[in-house]
């Protein structure tokens, strides 16, 4: 979780409607995940608004910006529940002593991270005094730190603090994380900060700035004036970065007590080559020693080069119109001048119209020149490295998903929750359409279902209804039939229940979910066998139906036929059986005379066996369920 201040505007005339009405999306067709009016004495946004813009006029002093904008973001895949979202709403707004103030606030899921805007007053409701939080973006990140915790959610990379006691916090934090975060290359910051054991070790053998400028140049870095400090430089780039986040040892005020006025490096010292300097490489694992670096840096240098010779060739193509229009401009004037026809305030009138022409027709063809430059721009735009390797890995390529997913820095996670985890053979379903993410995740959309594929996890996007036949199906392609799952109870009962509807042949590491898809396959295999009999009855039944019709229909015709009826629990009792006829393979009923009507009933094939033995004319007692009980077998037993 990441919680940062959007730029505000430096006049302070940001106005809390139109924040408002973005945060909420008033002006567009969209739905929002969570919203909410906090210390407000309505529940309507509009009218919030319109209470907090009344406060803010009760303040005439504060010539500030009256509106603070907080943007939390949350990891791609999580989204917490709406009572976390309150919580760290409140507790983050309390970090920055702006807990009472009124505030509306609302979630959005429109892009791959799950993200809370908070729109916040400045004025305080009741005092009408303007606080201006300092120092926020540490306070934010420590109450983010905390939340994590407490609400068992995803740790995130935030501010790198050299003195903090956690150590496990890696991300720069300003244009050098963002710079990182955007392309998947080190920054000039993190490059310096890593060599500052041995600077340091320098600094305390150094006696004069003119040692120490010596152990800098070993590094290709200078130390220069910048502001009242002192900035590490690279000498050959634009480079640079505060001395002091190397520690406060490298501060100015430090080095001058140590050292004396400061001095600039000598020219001897600039002259000296160095053992190592800093230049952009990935930060991926390996990625630098691979092919595929080699293949980005080729690439890169084409499109640089194809559009650097595609803007020469416009230049020089516009170099050429412009000064044909002059030639053209000047032409024309010229036989103006000389016209002997038109008058002196003619001419005047002329001139003003040619030159009124001339400036529409440059003007023109300037917008058409800047609109191709935007166009060569767009078409030759050269990729960071980062969105090179999402490029590559969309379109299949499994090293470039690996050197995604292998970078130094990815943010340590918490326990991944609704998952299903197994070994990592990096494969990218294409045929599904994979949005590959910068940092290696690919997400997935099937059914309905959003499926996030981590690497060692495969994991549903958030704990919301979904296909999870789709999410098992997926799984048994990535880690094969045996799958590990990890959830709550709901979640894995759900996962059993979804393999099994759906037919899939998979067991399950957990004892407890292997038992549950044993009894729930028993289960099925019953109900399709109850069904299957089910079925198998109803068709022996219309079998039986259409035979008993037809045998009615044969009776119209012959006097010898008795009438047929199938057997109902109404015609229990004595009867006299007078055999048995097979209507159909598998399908033999047995004959009952009884008041002048033949009773017809179903048997089994054992029964039909039995009954073959049995002489027409034998009395016989038929019970409710039809089962047959003949009169000399009464001692021995009844009939099936």
């Amino acid at each position: 979780m990441i919680a940062k201040r959007a730029s505000r505007r430096k006049d302070g005339k940001s106005s809390f409607t139109k924040l408002a009405n973005y945060i909420t999306r008033e002006s567009k067709d969209e739905e929002i995940a969570f919203s909410r009016v906090s210390n407000c004495g309505f529940d309507s946004v509009d009218l919030a608004v319109k209470e907090i813009e009344a406060t803010q006029g009760r303040n005439t002093r504060s010539k500030a910006d009256k509106t603070y904008h907080l943007v939390v973001s949350f990891p791609a895949g999580e989204v917490p529940s709406k009572e976390q979202l309150e919580d760290i709403e409140d507790e983050l707004c309390k970090s920055i002593g702006l807990g009472d103030h009124q505030r509306v606030s609302a979630a959005h899921n429109d892009t791959d991270n799950f993200h809370l805007h908070i729109a916040i007053n400045k004025i305080h409701p009741v005092s009408h005094r303007a606080v201006e939080p300092y120092y926020d973006k540490y306070s934010l990140d420590e109450a983010c730190s905390r939340l994590e915790l407490k609400h068992e959610l995803q740790r995130d990379n935030r501010i790198d603090r050299s003195n903090s006691k956690n150590k496990e916090v890696e991300r720069e934090s300003g244009r050098a994380g963002d710079m990182e975060s955007h392309s998947g290359i080190d920054s000039f910051k993190r490059w310096v900060k890593e060599r500052k054991e041995p600077l340091g070790k320098a600094l305390e053998k150094a006696n004069s700035w003119d040692e120490l400028h010596q152990e800098l140049a070993k590094f290709d870095l200078e130390l220069r004036p910048r502001g009242a400090g002192l900035v590490v430089s690279a000498r050959n780039q634009k480079a640079f970065t505060k001395a002091s986040d190397l520690g406060r040892e490298f501060s100015k005020s430090n080095l001058e007590k140590k050292l004396g006025a400061f001095q600039e490096p000598s020219d001897k010292v600039r002259e000296l080559d160095p053992d190592e300097r800093y230049r952009k490489a990935p930060n991926q694992r390996g990625a630098e020693r691979s092919a595929l670096w080699d293949q980005y840096q080729r690439e890169k240098n084409e499109a640089i080069a194809a559009k650097r010779e595609a803007l020469q060739g416009l230049k020089e193509k516009r170099q050429e119109e412009v000064a044909k229009h002059r030639k053209d401009y000047a032409e024309r004037k010229e036989a103006i001048r000389k016209d002997t026809l038109l008058k002196k305030r003619q001419k005047r009138d002329v001139y003003r119209q040619l030159s009124k022409n001339h400036r529409a027709r440059t003007a023109a063809a300037f917008q058409r020149h800047q609109e191709a430059r935007q166009e060569i721009r767009s078409q030759y735009r050269v990729k960071t490295w980062q969105e090179w390797l999402v490029d590559q890995a969309t379109d299949g390529n499994t090293q470039a998903l690996e050197a995604l997913r292998s970078s130094a820095r990815r943010p340590k996670k918490g326990a991944e929750r609704f998952a299903f985890m197994g070994n990592d053979q990096g494969q990218i379903f294409t045929p599904l359409k994979p949005a590959v993410q910068a940092n290696g995740d690919v997400l997935y959309t099937v059914s309905g279902a959003r499926i996030r594929d981590t690497g060692k996890q495969l994991r549903l996007d958030a704990d919301k209804d979904g296909d999870l036949a789709s999410a098992v199906r997926l799984a048994r392609e990535k880690y094969g039939d045996h799958l590990t799952v990890d959830g709550d109870e709901k979640f894995k009962a759900a996962v059993v229940e979804a393999a099994v509807s759906s037919g899939q042949s998979v067991t399950f590491a957990d004892p407890a979910m292997e038992r549950r898809r044993q009894v729930l396959e028993q289960m099925k295999d019953a109900k399709q066998q109850g069904e299957k009999e089910q079925a198998q009855e109803k068709a022996q039944e219309r079998q039986i139906q259409a035979w008993i019709e037809k045998r009615n229909e044969t009776r119209g015709k012959t006097c010898d036929i008795l009438e047929h009826k199938r057997f109902a629990e109404s015609d229990a009792g004595a009867a006299i059986y007078k055999g048995s006829r097979k209507i159909s393979e598998g399908l033999t009923v047995g004959l009952y005379e009884k008041s002048g009507v033949m009773l017809v009933s179903p048997l089994t094939e054992r029964q039909a066996a039995k009954f073959r033995r049995q002489a027409v004319g034998t009395p016989v007692r038929l019970n409710k369920r039809g089962h047959v009980q003949f009169q000399q077998e009464r001692k021995r037993g009844h009939g099936r």
